[in-house]
C-alpha cells in the first residue's frame, strides 16, 4: 500500500506530464499555424506571379496581332497561327491529365509537347521576323519581351503555387496525426484510470 506522501507525488508527476502535454499541443498547433500562414502567403504571391503572367500574355496577344496584322500574306504568318494551335492543343491535354486516371502520363506528355511546339514555333516566327528586318520588327520585339515575361511570371508562380499546395498538406498532415496523438492520449488515459 502507498502512503500519502508517495501518491501525492504520484498524482504531482501525473499534473505534469499533462501540463506538458498540453504545452506540447499548443506547441504543435503554434507551428501549424507558422506554416498556415507561410503557405498562404506563397499562395498569394504565387498567385499574383500567375496575374502578371496572365497579363503579359494579353500584352503578348496585342503585339503578335499587331506583327501578323503587318505581314503581306498567310504565308508570312503561318507560325503563329501553327503556335496558337499547338498552345491550344498543349492546354486541352494539359487539361484533360488533371481529370484522367491511367492515360494521364500520356496526356501531361502530348501537353508539354504542344506547350514546347507554341514556345518554338513562336520564336520562330519572330525570329525571322527581327532577322528579315522587316517593318513589323517593333510588334515583333514588343511581342518578344511580353512572351518572355509570361514565360518567367508563369513558371516561378506556378512553382511557388505547387510548393505551397505541398507545403500546405503537410501542415495540415501534421495537424492530424497531433489531433490523432491527443486522442490516443486521452483514450489510453481513461482505459488506465
Amino acid at each position: 500500500m502507498t502512503t500519502a506522501p508517495e501518491s501525492e507525488s504520484i498524482v504531482g508527476l501525473g499534473r505534469e506530464i499533462a501540463d506538458d502535454a498540453v504545452r506540447l499541443v499548443r506547441a504543435e498547433v503554434d507551428l501549424a499555424k507558422a506554416r498556415l500562414k507561410e503557405t498562404a502567403v506563397a499562395l498569394a504571391v504565387g498567385a499574383g506571379l500567375i496575374v502578371v503572367a496572365l497579363l503579359a500574355l494579353f500584352g503578348y496577344v496585342l503585339f503578335a496581332l499587331g506583327t501578323v496584322n503587318e505581314g503581306s500574306s498567310l504565308a508570312d504568318n503561318w507560325p503563329f497561327f501553327a503556335a496558337i494551335g499547338a498552345a491550344i492543343l498543349g492546354g486541352v491535354f494539359i487539361g484533360a491529365a488533371l481529370r484522367w486516371g491511367r492515360l494521364a502520363v500520356v496526356a501531361w506528355v502530348l501537353g508539354v509537347i504542344g506547350l514546347l511546339s507554341f514556345v518554338g514555333l513562336t520564336l520562330y516566327f519572330f525570329v525571322g521576323i527581327l532577322a528579315a528586318e522587316s517593318p513589323r520588327q517593333g510588334w515583333a520585339i514588343s511581342a518578344v519581351v511580353m512572351f518572355s515575361l509570361m514565360i518567367v511570371f508563369g513558371s516561378t508562380g506556378s512553382l511557388l503555387l505547387i510548393r505551397a499546395k505541398n507545403r500546405g498538406f503537410g501542415a495540415v498532415e501534421a495537424i492530424k496525426e497531433d489531433a490523432e496523438w491527443v486522442k490516443h492520449l486521452s483514450k489510453r488515459n481513461k482505459s488506465e484510470s
